[in-house]
């Protein structure tokens, strides 16, 4: 008898493969758009979020609830979470809500949020949801490669279903946050001249103009329609950019539109680069 073992086995087990969830959509073309936006304590940080609704006829209701990771949490029918408007004093069938995500964070926590409005117009019940909100607390590094746009309305636009002409005071302002980069200030210097008698060249008032870009990454098409309808024609657009590589900082810039232009489309969502002027063309000599 042999006291050796003439094979030797070795049984390894081996651990369990553990999948691990991913909160990022790692395609933005096949995930459905989330709007990030933030809790903060103060306008730059806080993130502000509008919406508005209009009834055929008095007797008809709209009813707007709060519903976080598709649960119901609250009704939007005060001023608890934001501004309720039931009316207004011009259109007294529009419904309005500004939400204030500071306010929701307080009470409700972070995490994905919609707002749902259950309208029963000329006694037929509908719901419309809006799109998805993804809420934190405001940092530095999540709301890296978004800009904040306010845009103020305050005339009838003739392809819109609403009127914002004196809705209130300095118009109605709506808020979004998108994944883009603002800048890339270039200048451009405007010389007029003229001969004097003796055929000497003066400059007539000459000015330094700045163009500004707004490049969005991939974002849905019913943005883009909003913000290529309600911002370019905006009696105020001010934007703020967050990325912190950028060369120059813009805090609730004034700027005047110029131009838009479709770089890229996939799917339902597009590329948009939108260019803008100072608002106020202030950039010259003075003789």
């Amino acid at each position: 008898m042999s006291g050796f073992l003439d094979i030797l086995e070795v049984s390894v087990i081996q651990p369990p493969v553990q999948i691990q969830e991913r909160d990022f959509c790692v395609c933005g073309l096949v995930c459905d758009y989330v709007e990030n936006v933030f809790a903060g304590s103060n306008s730059y940080e806080n993130d502000n979020s509008s919406f508005l609704y209009m009834k055929f006829r008095s007797a008809d209701t709209i009813a707007l609830e709060l519903h976080r990771k598709g649960r119901k949490v609250a009704d939007l029918n005060d001023n608890t979470l934001g501004t309720y408007y039931s009316t207004f004093s011009v259109q007294p069938l529009y419904v309005g809500f500004v939400i204030d995500w500071g306010l929701v964070f307080n009470a409700h926590g972070g995490g994905n949020y919609t707002i749902v409005a259950k309208k029963t117009i000329l006694g037929q019940l509908t719901t419309d949801t809006s799109r998805v909100f993804y809420l934190n607390s405001f940092d530095d590094e999540s709301a890296n490669g978004t800009v904040k746009l306010s845009i103020t309305l305050n005339a009838n636009i003739l392809s819109s279903q609403f009127d914002y002409t004196n809705l209130l005071t300095g118009g109605w302002v709506s808020n979004y946050r998108i994944p883009a980069k603002f800048g890339n200030k270039s200048p451009e210097l405007t010389v007029d001249n003229y001969l004097t008698s003796a055929y000497e060249q003066r400059q007539v008032v000459p000015s330094v103009s700045y163009e500004y870009t707004l490049a969005t990454r991939m974002i849905p098409a019913v943005i883009a329609d909003e913000l290529n309808a309600g911002g370019v024609l905006a009696d105020r657009a001010l934007i703020t950019d967050y990325n912190l590589l950028n060369a120059r900082r813009y805090v609730d810039f004034n700027a005047f539109p110029k131009g838009i232009e479709l770089a890229e489309e996939a799917g339902n969502k597009e590329i948009y680069n939108i260019t803008f002027s100072d608002k106020f063309a202030n950039t010259k000599r003075t003789f």
